[in-house]
């Protein structure tokens, strides 16, 4: 029996959305896009007519269309907890850019109402969801399992030559919601647990007001702890490595989108190479949309997003919370100026 390929919406038309989040949809076996929504009629018409879909310009009338089952949220940071109410109230599963939302009770709110519904709800961190982040969280569970000692994870990035609403505080703009998040989901998915904050720091872009850069450490009670390190205006640098009492494990673009064949180095507790092991070539987008495919009908599966919701909202509100500022600094986006 052919499988049910479910209808998707795509919210939000930036270039992320276009360029990662639409291919990905319209070859991915498990859905059927059934169209873009976007305030801006003439990229929605234009998108709509290169991806074979309708276009929407009122959420409204995309929420109530019957062929729509999911929704991809692409829209800014600071409007997910009321796009993504709206959508899990009229019956949607949700898939929402990352950062899911700003504080702890806004996503104990919309997992609560994705749960009373049986929808799922999923942060699109979309390289946990990629084999080579799956193979290496298998690794450490079977053979660094409970003594990890070190993780360090730097995702810093050349300048945005244009920042769009990363520029705009309103909108949750800043390289903390849009970057500090993969670092600090890759600590919490290697510990499988939320990290307490021993000291974090932002530098604060003086043009815009919202931050660029900025480092934390995070703690556990097993005695582990994390050195996180993102920001723009950086020479790129997508790097992590986990050190534990017997092995070390070196992983090289760990946060890339690409379409790609990906690998990871272990050594051994006198750093000797032992292996490096190479995933094959996946598309992270469309791993992410077949675990969600996985999720509609297996409660576990809901459950088990939810939970990496949860803890990754609890350890960026922490992270935010014991924040000192640096000094500020200059041009976000000085190379459009």
């Amino acid at each position: 029996m052919p499988r049910h390929q479910h209808g998707i919406a795509v919210w939000g038309l930036g270039r992320h959305a276009i360029n990662n989040v639409l291919p990905a949809v319209a070859a991915g076996p498990g859905f059927q896009l059934a169209g873009v929504c976007s305030r801006n009629q003439a990229v929605g018409a234009e998108v709509a007519q290169r991806f074979h879909c309708a276009a929407w310009n009122d959420a409204a009338a995309m929420l109530a269309d019957p062929r729509v089952e999911v929704v991809y949220i692409c829209t800014p940071v600071g409007v997910h907890l009321t796009h993504a109410l709206q959508a899990l109230e009229a019956g949607k599963h949700v898939i929402c850019e990352k950062s899911l939302v700003c504080a702890p009770a806004d996503a104990e709110r919309l997992i609560r109402a994705a749960d009373e519904r049986g929808l799922v709800l999923c942060e699109a961190l979309m390289f946990l969801h990629h084999p080579r982040t799956v193979e290496l969280l298998a690794f450490l569970a079977q053979n660094m399992g409970g003594t990890v000692r070190s993780i360090s994870a730097d995702f810093l990035l050349p300048r945005l030559e244009s920042p769009g609403y990363r520029a705009s505080k309103a909108l949750g703009g800043g390289a903390f919601w849009d970057v500090a998040c993969y670092p600090v989901a890759l600590a919490t998915a290697v510990m499988q647990a939320a990290g307490a904050v021993a000291h974090a720091s932002f530098a604060v872009d003086v043009d815009t007001g919202v931050d660029c850069s900025g480092s934390a450490r995070l703690t556990w009670s097993s005695g582990a702890s994390a050195q996180l390190n993102w920001g723009y205006g950086f020479a790129y640098r997508n790097h992590a490595v986990i050190v534990g009492v017997s092995h070390v494990v070196e992983i090289g673009r760990v946060f890339t989108k690409g379409n790609e064949a990906l690998d990871f180095a272990i050594y051994d507790s006198r750093g000797q190479l032992l292996e490096r092991r190479v995933s094959p070539s996946a598309n992270s987008f469309a791993c992410l949309l077949e675990d969600v495919r996985r999720a509609v009908d297996d409660p576990a599966g809901r459950r088990a997003l939810y939970a990496r919701a949860m803890t990754q909202a609890d350890t960026m509100a922490g992270i935010r919370r014991h924040s000192t500022p640096n000094s500020p600094v200059s041009g976000l986006d000085s190379q459009d100026k």
